[in-house]
Formats: structure tokens, C-alpha cells, sequence
């Protein structure tokens, strides 16, 4: 009875860490109806806008992309005009001098340089939809980043009650050795557990920090905190296809499909265009000694061979896209079902492992047998074990059900 009365006292002097465990525990279960998911909704958008405005790489495509926008609107208007002049000296020198003016500017069929104008705009949308799918794929990469941050700042709020329980452990079991109240074996258990917590908790700060190094990285290497440890309210959409519809409007994948689309039948139509005769007017002025002639120049140019076989290509790279266009939606499509349905096979694990939880009393059971000395303070650590592993599977499962979401909604 000395034996039990002993792990009793050393439980009773520990029973407050279970409690705050359990606290912490239920803290992270139900963020989906408590403030802190606002708060984690909050410190992310807080996070992405030092982000967006520190990102180096956001900053150099943004610069491209207004490069490339200008280079899109050069070369789509008319050819510098021309001018000549000629002094030309008779031979003999008794016929005077012959001088020749001539001013002339080239022009293609009008219609061209109004395709080329609606081209060069279709371009440019390209161009921002690339930027818009940069900055969406930068944002889902941070905010993926955040969803495992808040992960491990919860798991280490639950591993560090843990460790100070299998302190408390093994500082009971540390004097009870000294007194020859329990043998090596069951001396170097507990030690081994304290052990294992500590380097569990050692591990999550780690990753914790490798995480926080990734957010410094991104954020234009400007050092970040990050310490929300509850997730965002989360909830799966009921409608899947009305879901769908508007996620759909905001995809710059989906958008730039249609967009280069659109490009590629202006290009047959600037095709054609160009096969139309081209055309030049001009001034010309002929002096000589005696005599002068002026009068306008007028030319056309038929482009028989030059542009042979350009609309045929252009209608080519139209069928091209249009196919790229069919297979990318019917991907898109299967993704997102196949996400959808793993976000609800995973909403409702989490909703099954906190109602269980919520429930369950185990600690108190567990304590209970301890003191009526039905089992033994090992057995009573790996009972305690099994417990602890449900709880880590709730809080992957909630991570997991996170990241699904940040997918499904990575372009809202």
C-alpha cells in the first residue's frame, strides 16, 4: 500500500497537467466554432501581405509581365515612312543637274492592323492571367505553409503537457528507486518516457522552424512569426456542381484556356488579312535644268507566296488549343471531385474523432484503475499511449482536412 499510496500522491501533485492537457487538446478539436480559426484566418491574411509585398519572385514577374505587355503592343502599327533624295550631275556638264524627292509611306489591307491591335490586347490578358496565376500559386503556397504551422504549434502545446506529466513520472519513480520501492526496469521506463517526450517536443520546434526559415524565404528574407495554434473555420460545400460553377470563374488556368483561344481565331483572321494585297502612296519630285515634273506615287504588292500556308497554320494552333483547353477542364473537373469527396471523407473523420473525444474520460478511468492499484503505473503509460495517439490522429486529421480545403479554394 506504501507503493500505491506513493503513485497516487505523485498523480495528485500531476493531475493538473492531465487537465491542461485535455484543455489544450479540446482547445484544438473545436477551433471549427471558436474564435481562434478567425484569429488563424487573420494572422494568415497578416502573413500574405508582407508576403505579397516583400515576394522577390512576385516582384520580377511583375516587372516581365509589364515588359512583356509593351513588347505585345510593338511592331502592330504602320512602317515608318520613307523619303529620298538624289543630286545627280550631267555628263557633259552642259546639261545641268538632275534632283529627285520622293516621300512614300507603305500600308497593309486596313483590317490588319485591327486584328493585330485586338492580338496584341488578347496577349496582354495572357500576360496578367499569368501574373493572377503566380500570385494564387505564391498564396496557396503560404497559406499551406500556415495550415502546418498552426499544426505544429498545437501539437506542441499538447506534447509539452505531456513532457511535464512524464517528468512528473519519472521524478516519482526516481525517488521510489532510491527507496527500493521498484526495481531498474521499471526506473529506466519511466526515464525513457520522459526522454521521448522531451525529444518530441524537440522535433516539433524543428519543424517549426524550418517552416518559419520557408515564410522568411518568401517573404523576401524578412523574418516572420507566425503563432496561431487554431485552424480556420472550415466547412466542405453541400452542392458540389454549384460549388463548382463559381470556383470555375476564378481559375486563371481555365481563363487563360479561353483567352489563348480567342487569341488563335484572331490570328487566322489576321492571317487571312495579310494574304490581302499590301499598298503604298507617296510624293515624288524629278527637277531639272530647264523643266520639273511632281506628282503622287501609288503601289500594291501582292503577297502570293509570302504568307503561304499561314492560315493553315494558325487554324492548326487553334485545334491545338482547343483540345489543350478540353483536356485541361475535364482534369480540373476530376481533381476537384476527387478532392471534394476526400474533404468529406475527412470532415467527417474529424467530426467522429472530436465527438469521441469530447466524450471520453479516459485519463479519469486510467486514473481511477491507478489508485485502486488495478494496474500498474507502466501499464498505466501505455494506456495513456493509445490515448495520445488519438489525439494525434485528430489533429492530422483536422491538418489534412485543412490542406484539402486550401486546395479547393485556392483561387477564391
Amino acid at each position: 500500500m506504501n507503493y500505491l499510496n506513493h503513485i497516487t500522491a505523485r498523480f495528485n501533485a500531476c493531475k493538473m497537467d492531465f487537465k491542461a492537457s485535455r484543455k489544450i487538446f479540446l482547445l484544438s478539436i473545436w477551433v471549427l466554432f471558436f474564435p481562434a480559426g478567425i484569429m488563424a484566418q487573420e494572422g494568415f491574411e497578416a502573413v500574405w501581405s508582407q508576403i505579397e509585398k516583400n515576394n522577390t519572385t512576385l516582384a520580377a514577374y511583375k516587372a516581365y509581365n509589364e515588359a512583356e505587355k509593351l513588347e505585345n503592343l510593338s511592331g502592330i502599327y504602320l512602317p515608318n515612312p520613307e523619303a529620298e533624295f538624289a543630286l545627280l550631275w550631267g555628263n557633259p556638264s552642259s546639261i545641268g543637274k538632275r534632283t529627285n524627292i520622293e516621300v512614300g509611306q507603305s500600308f497593309e489591307f486596313p483590317t490588319v492592323y485591327g486584328h493585330r491591335m485586338k492580338a496584341a490586347r488578347g496577349k496582354n490578358n495572357i500576360s496578367d492571367l499569368e501574373y493572377a496565376k503566380l500570385r494564387y500559386e505564391l498564396r496557396y503556397q503560404v497559406r499551406e505553409i500556415c495550415i502546418r504551422l498552426i499544426y505544429f504549434n498545437a501539437l506542441s502545446l499538447e506534447l509539452e503537457s505531456r513532457y511535464e506529466h512524464a517528468k512528473a513520472i519519472s521524478e516519482a519513480y526516481s525517488k521510489m528507486y532510491e527507496k527500493g520501492a521498484c526495481n531498474v526496469l521499471d526506473y529506466n521506463k519511466a526515464r525513457l518516457a520522459m526522454l521521448n517526450e522531451k525529444k518530441a517536443v524537440e522535433t516539433i520546434d524543428v519543424e517549426s522552424q524550418e517552416l518559419l526559415s520557408s515564410l522568411q524565404g518568401l517573404n523576401g528574407g524578412i523574418p516572420l512569426e507566425y503563432k496561431e495554434s487554431g485552424f480556420q473555420p472550415v466547412s466542405v460545400p453541400v452542392d458540389f456542381n454549384q460549388w463548382y460553377a463559381g470556383i470555375s470563374k476564378n481559375n486563371p488556368d481555365l481563363s487563360l484556356m479561353g483567352v489563348q483561344t480567342q487569341v488563335k481565331q484572331t490570328e487566322i483572321a489576321l492571317s487571312r488579312a495579310m494574304s490581302l494585297p499590301h499598298f503604298s502612296v507617296g510624293y515624288m519630285r524629278e527637277a531639272l535644268v530647264e523643266e520639273q515634273f511632281q506628282g503622287f506615287v501609288v503601289g500594291m504588292s501582292i503577297p502570293l507566296w509570302e504568307n503561304k500556308n499561314a492560315v493553315k497554320k494558325s487554324k492548326a494552333e487553334l485545334h491545338v488549343a482547343e483540345c489543350q483547353a478540353i483536356d485541361f477542364q475535364t482534369s480540373y473537373l476530376n481533381e476537384m471531385q476527387a478532392l471534394y469527396q476526400k474533404a468529406l471523407s475527412l470532415q467527417s473523420l474529424s467530426n467522429e474523432y472530436q465527438s469521441i473525444l469530447n466524450e471520453l474520460n479516459h485519463t479519469s478511468l486510467l486514473r481511477i484503475a491507478l489508485e485502486k492499484g488495478e494496474i500498474s503505473l507502466v501499464d498505466y503509460l501505455v494506456e495513456l499511449s493509445l490515448y495520445y495517439e488519438t489525439i494525434n490522429k485528430s489533429l492530422e486529421c483536422q491538418r489534412d482536412l485543412q490542406l484539402v480545403m486550401a486546395l479547393l479554394e485556392k483561387y477564391n
